[in-house]
C-alpha cells in the first residue's frame, strides 16, 4: 500500500521499481496506489504506472482518497484508511481473498522509498518462522536510511539525517527495546482488519497503528526488525534555506507524535474500567508499560537531551567555582561562592566536586561526547554500505568517497553543530507540540518538501452561498445548484475537445479537459455528516444533527440521493425507520428514478 501525494512521476516509477526486484512478484506482490482526489495529476500518473509496470505485479489497484468526508483529517493516515477500505473489497469480490485470509501480509511503504530487493523474501520468511502463535502479532520494520539524497543536504538536514537513522539502527537491533514501526512497515491483513484497519483522525499513523493494534492485543503486538535497510529522501526544496525550512515543517509534524502518548492513556484508562478483574488490568498495564516508556522516550528524554546538558554543565561550573578559590584569602565569606563554607571549618571542601550528581552527570556527557565520536566512523560505514543506492556519484565528492576522511568529517560537523540540529530539529519541536496538543490532538498531514512536488491542487467551484439568491435556501440547495452548473460547463468544455479532434472519443476528450477547469464543489460539512451517520446506522449521530432547524433532512446529492437511500443501502433498518419517522421523504427519486424503498 502506496500512499502518495503529489511526488513526482520519477520518484513513483523508482519506488515501483524498487518492489519489482522482488522474485515472486508477478505472482505474489500487489500494489495499492493510495492518491489524493485532489490531486490534479493523480489520474495520469495511475495511467502511466499501469502502463510501466503492467506485467511486472500481480495486480495494481488505485484509490483516490475523497478531500470532504467526515473526521478524515488530510494526510496518510486518513488516505490509508481509505485505501484500506477499497482494497478490502476489491480483494474480497474480484480476488475472493477475505479479511480473515491467512496468507496475506499488508506493507505499508512510504511514496519515495528504496526497498531492498531480498526485502519480501526475508518477509516471507520472518511471515512463516514466526509460527501461528506469533505472526498475527507481529509487526515487521526495515531500519529506515535517510541517505537517498544524502549527497545534497545542507549541514544541519545531514546531521539530523545521520543521528535519525543510526538511532532507527539501533533501537531495532536492541533486544530491549519496545520499537515502534516508522515510515515503511508490514502487518499481516489478518490484524489490521481485527483492529479495524487505520484511523483517519489521527497524524503520526505509524505510531497510532501499532498503539492501537497493541492496545487492542493487550499488549501483545511486536515490532520485529527485518535488517534489509529502505532508503528513502530527507526533504529537500530548490534552494538551501528552504530546505532547512521544510525540514523544520517535518520536525514539527514528527514532534506531533507526542499526542499518541494522550491516546495511549485514555484508552488505557477505558480497558482497565472494563477488564473484568484486578488482575487482568495489572497484566494489561504491565505489559504497556514499555510501551509508554517508549514513548516518553523518544519525545521527552531524547527531545530535551541537548538542552539538558548545556544547562548542566552551566550550572555545575557556575557553582563549582566557588571550589576553585582559595578561601582563607577573603575576609568576607559572601565574596566567594562557597566562602559560608569557611564558618564550619570547611574552606577546603570541595563540595559539589564529591557530589553524586555532578558526578554522574560529568561521566553522561563524557560517555555522550564518545558516543557522538563513535556515531561519526558507524555513520560513515552504513553510508558506504548503501552507498551504490545513493542518488548521485560518491566519487564526485571528496569528503564522502574517502571512509577514514568521511568519519573525520562527520567528527567535526556533529562538534561544531550537532547540539544546534537536536535543538532545532529536536528540542524546540517538541516544546511546540506540547503547547499544541493541548487544546487539540488532531492535526493536518503536511507533506515533507520534494524537489518537482507541487501543491497539486485543483481550485474549487465556486459556491455563493450569500446571494440574494440563496437567502432563504437550504445550503444542499444552493450547494447542488452550484454543482449542476460546474456539470453543465464541464460538459461544454469536453464537447470542445471533442469537436476539435475528430479522431478522440468522449474519454479522450475528458482526458484533455482535465485541469483546466475547477474540481466539482464540495458539499457542506454538515451535510456530508449527515450522509455519513444514515450510512454508518447512526441514529443517536442523527438525532443530534437534526436538532439544527439548518439541516433538512429531505436533502439531496449530486445522484439526487437522499440520506434514506443510503440508510436503505447500508441496510439499518433502525436507522430506516427513524428517518421515516422523522418525515423523510420516502417517495423521492435519484437520478435513476430509483424510489428510496428500492435502495437495498
Amino acid at each position: 500500500m502506496l500512499p502518495t501525494f503529489c511526488t513526482p512521476l520519477t520518484v513513483l516509477e523508482h519506488t515501483l521499481t524498487s518492489l519489482a526486484q522482488y522474485s515472486q512478484a508477478k505472482g505474489q506482490l500487489a500494489v495499492c496506489l493510495a492518491f489524493e482526489e485532489r490531486e490534479e495529476e493523480a489520474q495520469e500518473k495511475e495511467k502511466s504506472l499501469r502502463q510501466m509496470f503492467a506485467d511486472t505485479f500481480f495486480f495494481i489497484h488505485a484509490t483516490y482518497h475523497p478531500s470532504n468526508l467526515p473526521n478524515h483529517l488530510p494526510g496518510k493516515s486518513s488516505n490509508e484508511c481509505w485505501a484500506f477500505q477499497q482494497l478490502c473489497r476489491e480483494l474480497e469480490e474480484v480476488y475472493q481473498i477475505m479479511p480473515e485470509d491467512p496468507r496475506v501480509v499488508i506493507t505499508v511503504i512510504d511514496d519515495d522509498s528504496d526497498m531492498h530487493g531480498k526485502y519480501f523474501e526475508a518477509l516471507t520468511h520472518h511471515f512463516v518462522a514466526a509460527g501461528p502463535s506469533r505472526r498475527y502479532l507481529n509487526l515487521w520494520q526495515a531500519p529506515i536510511c535517510h541517505f537517498k539524497n544524502f549527497l545534497r543536504q545542507p549541514l544541519l538536514v545531514r546531521i539530523s539525517s545521520l543521528f535519525s537513522t543510526l538511532n532507527e539502527l539501533s533501537c531495532l537491533a536492541n533486544p530491549w527495546d519496545c520499537h515502534v514501526p516508522y515510515s515503511s512497515y508490514s502487518i499481516s491483513f489478518a490484524l489490521a482488519c481485527a483492529v479495524g484497519g487505520w484511523d483517519p483522525e489521527y497524524l503520526a499513523e505509524d505510531w497510532h497503528m501499532f498503539a492501537k493494534c497493541s492496545l487492542k492485543t493487550m499488549g501483545r503486538a511486536k515490532c520485529v526488525p527485518i535488517f534489509l535497510p529502505v532508503l528513502n529522501y530527507t526533504p529537500e526544496e530548490d534552494t538551501y534555506c528552504s530546505t532547512l525550512w521544510s525540514r523544520w515543517t517535518q520536525a514539527k509534524r514528527h514532534a506531533l507524535g507526542v499526542s499518541e502518548v494522550v491516546y495511549v492513556l485514555s484508552f488505557s484508562f477505558l480497558a482497565v474500567l472494563e477488564l473484568r478483574s484486578c488482575r487482568q488490568a495489572l497484566v494489561f498495564l504491565w505489559r504497556l508499560l514499555p510501551l509508554l516508556a517508549k514513548f516518553a522516550q523518544t519525545h521527552f528524554v531524547n527531545g530535551v537531551a541537548a538542552v539538558w546538558n548545556v544547562m548542566a554543565q552551566i550550572v555545575i561550573h557556575f557553582y563549582m567555582f566557588g571550589s576553585w578559590c582559595d578561601l582563607q584569602l577573603f575576609a568576607a565569606p559572601q565574596m566567594c561562592p562557597l566562602g559560608a563554607w569557611s564558618t564550619a571549618d570547611l574552606t577546603q571542601e570541595q563540595v559539589l566536586r564529591n557530589s553524586l550528581l555532578v558526578f554522574l552527570q560529568q561521566r553522561g556527557t563524557a560517555l555522550m561526547a564518545f558516543a557522538s565520536i563513535l556515531s561519526g566512523g558507524l555513520g560513515a560505514i552504513y553510508f558506504h554500505m548503501v552507498k551504490d543506492r545513493v542518488e548521485g556519484n560518491v566519487d564526485e565528492h571528496w569528503k564522502m568517497r574517502n571512509l577514514p576522511l568521511m568519519w573525520l568529517i562527520i567528527e567535526l560537523e556533529v562538534s561544531l553543530c550537532g547540539l544546534v540540529q537536536s535543538f532545532v530539529f529536536g528540542a524546540l519541536p517538541l516544546w511546540i507540540a506540547c503547547i499544541r496538543i493541548m487544546s487539540s490532538v488532531r492535526f493536518s498531514h503536511v507533506a515533507a518538501g520534494m524537489v518537482g512536488r507541487s501543491t497539486g491542487e485543483v481550485s474549487e467551484y465556486p459556491v455563493d452561498f450569500d446571494s440574494s439568491w440563496a437567502q432563504g435556501r437550504k445550503a444542499w440547495e444552493v450547494w447542488l445548484a452550484a454543482f449542476d452548473a460546474w456539470d453543465h460547463e464541464r460538459k461544454r468544455l469536453c464537447e470542445v475537445y471533442l469537436r476539435l479532434g475528430d479522431d478522440k472519443d468522449a474519454a479522450e476528450a475528458a482526458e484533455l479537459a482535465r485541469g483546466k477547469f475547477p474540481k466539482a464543489p464540495n458539499m457542506p460539512e454538515s451535510v456530508v455528516a449527515l450522509y455519513q451517520a444514515a450510512y454508518d446506522g447512526d441514529v443517536v449521530a442523527l438525532a443530534d444533527m437534526l436538532e439544527d432547524e439548518e439541516i433538512d433532512i429531505c436533502c439531496k446529492d449530486h445522484n439526487l440521493q437522499t440520506p434514506l437511500m443510503f440508510a436503505a443501502v447500508s441496510g439499518s433498518l433502525e436507522c430506516v425507520e427513524y428517518l421515516v419517522d422523522m418525515g423523510a421523504d420516502i417517495a423521492a427519486t435519484d437520478n435513476t428514478e430509483e424510489l428510496a424503498a428500492f435502495h437495498r
